[in-house]
Formats: structure tokens, sequence, C-alpha cells
């Protein structure tokens, strides 16, 4: 079967003030075509042994305006339902942005932020006013299908609006941001009765800032308040129903039905910014029933304290940064259980003269959790303590005609878990050790490199471990050095810790040829484990062969 998919991009912002010096009409892009060849003597084949596909990208210019447009052509044609098409164009004047078609825009972290909507929005910047508005559709009408195999999610059309009005520059400003988003019920069918599809409608405000002193300290902070109504079908809360007067009066124009809930959320930080030393202070909260339709992916019930610092020395040299998170949930101690989650981060940079550079990384989690509105077994409570640590040097080095390089990695994961039921089966200590050797030619163009490796993996009740090697050579041949080989042969034996080990035999080649706008490339990878003995009743282990290879070409215009 045939696959044909074709996407019509979002276009970049335009100054409407260089169209004149803008040619007509423009096309660039590229075309190619492979063919993947797979072949395995095991039972079950991990891949079809046979996979080809033929590509494009095309990008006409319409006076500076680009349309990119691309398909794919390929024999798999039955998971795919139609074409998705998206144009968008964002025009700019001076300090005025017009956005057309599918567009984006960001308002504020917790307001709207992170999605795309399909209709109109302006941005007017005409010295220290901030504004900005935009209407449109966020989703699209999915009615749910229940014929043709697959599942498919429904979706209600979401319509929304926003805006934000404020004042000042990127170093000092004052927004205020509006957002409201409602569902049409009667835009999808929903054939089954289970599905948990409600109409929702959302009404959001809040406001931004930032304030700079002394050219070297900033405080920045987002605050919303959130309006959700979970199934806009719910009934409508009379306003005589509270006896409150403020919020009696607030709900004569505001949509509060039975399925309202009213939450917030906010976020500050505070940076010291020096020629050697950046320190920013951060903290967040965000109410366990807050959501916002303009923040589609946020996570909610979380109260978060950050803490970061980047020291840098020696004209750049050296580097050093430290990084702190301390995260709970159950705000407001109506959870099943609270998690705490503590995460220390430290990582560190130098370069020693020209030839030798150091890189050290080590990370702490720690992970508490308590009881909540229920209390915890301590047999399934989680309490667990994770390490890593790297160390990563590469010396670099030239001599004559060749170029020399030596690296080496060492890391260590470590998984401590204080649960007695759990920890034979978590708890881990992970090591592994790589080093490698790299020897170029530079006049000729050919190269040999030399690679160990070492792994080890240790749990109470298991154990594991591999090493091996890989020797290799690569070459840029022809006048132009246009014509790249490169092939390995690497071994590796792996151990674990029950009965005899495998080995693999791995061979790898690749050929890349580039002649102007042409590209013509291929690879091949040949494993082979050779027979195991396992017991003596089954003396061996049928040996397995696979080969992965394949071919492609493109064009460049």
């Amino acid at each position: 079967m045939l696959l044909f998919s074709a996407f019509l991009g979002k276009v970049s912002a335009q100054d409407i003030r260089t169209i004149s010096k803008q040619k007509p009409l423009t096309l660039s892009g590229s075309i190619g075509a492979s063919s993947h060849f797979f072949s395995s003597g095991g039972s079950d084949a991990s891949r079809p042994p046979h996979f080809w596909n033929v590509h494009g990208s095309l990008t006409p210019t319409l006076y500076g305006i680009s349309l990119p447009l691309s398909f794919t052509v390929n024999q798999y044609g039955g998971s795919y339902a139609q074409p998705f098409t998206q144009f968008g164009i964002s025009p700019t004047y001076k300090w005025l942005k017009v956005h057309l078609g599918y567009r984006n825009m960001s308002l504020s972290p917790l307001v709207f932020e992170g999605q795309s909507f399909r209709g109109a929005g302006i941005e007017l910047n005409p010295g220290k006013l901030r504004f900005a508005a935009f209407y449109g559709n966020l989703n699209k009408a999915v009615n749910e299908d229940t014929t043709s195999g697959r599942y498919r999610v429904p979706q209600f059309t979401r319509k929304a609006m926003g805006g934000k009005i404020g004042f000042g520059s990127e170093r000092n400003y004052f927004d205020i941001i509006g957002f409201y988003a409602k569902d049409d019920s009667a835009s999808a069918r929903v054939l089954t009765k289970s599905n948990q599809l409600r109409p929702q409608e959302n009404l959001v405000g809040g406001i931004s800032f930032k304030f700079t002193f002394f050219k070297r300290l900033s405080l920045s902070a987002d605050l919303a308040g959130s309006l959700h109504n979970q199934d806009e079908a719910a009934r409508k809360i009379h306003p005589d129903s509270f006896s409150n007067n403020t919020i009696s009066t607030a709900a004569r124009y505001l949509p509060l039905r039975y399925s309202s809930v009213l939450s917030y959320a906010g976020q500050a930080h505070l940076q010291l910014a020096t020629r050697f030393i950046t320190t920013r202070i951060g903290y967040r909260h965000v109410a366990p029933d807050f959501k916002t339709l303009g923040t589609p992916y946020m996570l909610n019930d979380i109260r978060a304290i950050t803490a970061n610092t980047n020291l840098t020395l020696a004209k750049g040299r050296v580097n050093l940064n430290l990084n702190a998170v301390d995260q709970r949930n159950n705000l407001d101690g109506r959870a099943v259980s609270e998690l705490r989650h503590q995460t220390g981060n430290l990582a560190f940079n130098a370069m020693i003269g020209q030839k030798l550079n150091l890189g050290f990384n080590a990370t702490g989690v720690f992970l508490r959790q308590k009881d909540g509105i229920l209390r915890i077994k301590d047999s399934v409570r989680l309490r667990q303590d994770i390490f890593n640590i790297s160390f990563y040097p590469t010396y670099s080095f030239s001599r004559g005609k060749h170029a020399h390089s030596i690296t080496l990695n060492i890391n260590n994961n470590r998984l401590q878990d204080h649960n007695p039921v759990t920890a034979q089966y978590s708890a881990l200590d992970a090591w592994s050790l790589n080093a490698g050797y790299n020897r170029q030619n530079v006049r000729s163009g050919i190269g040999l490199l030399v690679n160990v490796l070492y792994n080890s993996f240790a749990q109470p009740a298991n154990r594991y471990s591999a090493y091996g090697g890989t020797v290799g050579a690569s070459a840029q041949l022809l006048k132009e050095r246009n014509l790249g080989l490169q092939a390995s042969v690497g071994y590796q034996h792996n151990d674990a810790g029950k009965g005899n080990g495998s080995s693999n035999i791995i061979y790898n080649g690749n050929i890349n040829w580039r002649l102007k706008k042409h590209v013509l490339s291929g690879f091949a990878n040949y494993v082979r484990t050779p027979p195991v003995l396992v017991t003596t009743q089954v003396p061996y282990l049928v040996a397995s062969d696979t080969f992965y290879g394949g071919l492609s070409y493109s064009y460049t215009f």
C-alpha cells in the first residue's frame, strides 16, 4: 500500500518593508529515495525484510514568504487516515505584527503558552506599550470511531480568545493577561456512553512582571487565577445562592456551575548576574485543582523551590554549575500520599592548556513518600536514593600530519532502595567504562579508531557484565574528499552470571559520496552470535546471523 502525507508548514514572520526587495517566486527543496534490507537467522524477525520510501521537501517562496511542503511515499498506508495541513503567516511592519492561520503566541506560562491556534492575532509594541490579542480555534472536532478497528479519541471544537496589555521593556515590564475558552458540545459525535469526554469552559486572568535593580539584580513573577468548568453542561449556580456578597456579585459575571473549580498558580524568580557568576532562585506553586486550557500540559498540585548557580573563570575555560530542586505535592492534604522529590546536580568542565579537557558530573535524587489521607504500608512505601557520577576527560594533540585524540568515560549509577520488600528488584549498582583512541591523517584523510568498553550491572538477585572492543578505519577520498568510507569490526562478550556467557561479533560499513547537489550513501551491519554451550543436556544454542543494510539517494536544489 502507499502512504502519501502532505504538510504545509507554519510560515515565519516577514517584515512588509522588505517585500519590494524580494523575488516574486523562488523554489528550493530536496527529493530522495531509500531502500533498506533486513534478514535474521532468529525465529522472530524484528523488522520486515525490505522497506522502501520516496520522500521530498519543497519550499516555494512568494515575495519572501516561505510555503514549505513535504511528502513521503512508502509501502505502509493502512494506519494513515488523512493528510495533515497547516498554514500560517505573521507579517510585520515596524512595531505591528499580524498573525493569520495556524500561529503561536505566548501570553504567560501560567495562562496561555505552548500550543497553536487557528485564527487571527495581533501584537502592538509602539514604544513602551505591550499589547497582544488573538481569537481562534484550539481544537478541531474529532468524532469517536468504533468501526475502523482502532480507537480514536473524540474531542470537541474549542474556541478561545486571549490577550495582554502592559507597559515596559524586556528589562522592566508589567502585563495584565486574560484568556477564555469554551468547547462546542455539538461539534463532535460521542458514541460510547462510558466516554468521559465533557465540554469544558475556562476563564483565566493573570499578571506578569519583571523589575531590574542596579542592572544586575532582577525579580520576575507570573500569577494566575483560573475558573474551570469541568462540565459546561452542568447546571448553573444562581448568584443569590452565595452568602458572601463579593462572590455573589462575581457570580453575576462569571460562568459559575456546579462543576466549576476556582484555583490559582504562581511562580517567581530572583536573579543576580555578574561578570563571573549568575545565581537564580525560584519558587513555583500550582494549586491541586488549577487548570488552564491555554497551557494543556501543566502539572498541578506542585510546590517547587529551585536554586541555580553558574560560575565562569579563566576567561571561560573553567565552568562550574550547581543546581538544586526541592519539590512536593499534596499541597492541600487531600491526596492519598505525599511524594517529596529532591535533586542536586554539580557539573564541572575545565580546559587545561590546549590539549586536556576535564569533565565531571554528579547528580543525586532523593524520593520520599509520606502518608496522605491514607496510611501507606511500609512494604509499598517509596523511599529511594539515586546517584549518578560521570568523569569524562579528553586529551587531543597533533604531531606532524596526524591528529590524535584519547577519550575516557567512566560512569556509575547507583540506586539505594530503603524498602526491604522491593530492594531486591530495584536496588542496583551499575558501572560503565569506555575508552577510545582516534588518529586522523590530516593530509590523506585516513583515520584509525580503537575503542574498548566494560559494563557491569549488579542487583541483589541479578548480575550482568559485558566487555569488548572495536577496531575501525575511515577515509576521505578523491580530490575534493567527497567520497567517505568507514568500516569497523567489534567483539562483545556478555555474561549474565548464570552458566556460560554469549558473544557477538559485529561488522559495520558505511559509504557516502557527494557530488555537488547529489548525495549517495549506503550502510551495512552484520552481527554474528557464535554457538553457546548451555548445559550438558542442551550442548549448544543455535548460532544466529543478523544483517541490516540500505541505500539512499537525495538531490538538493
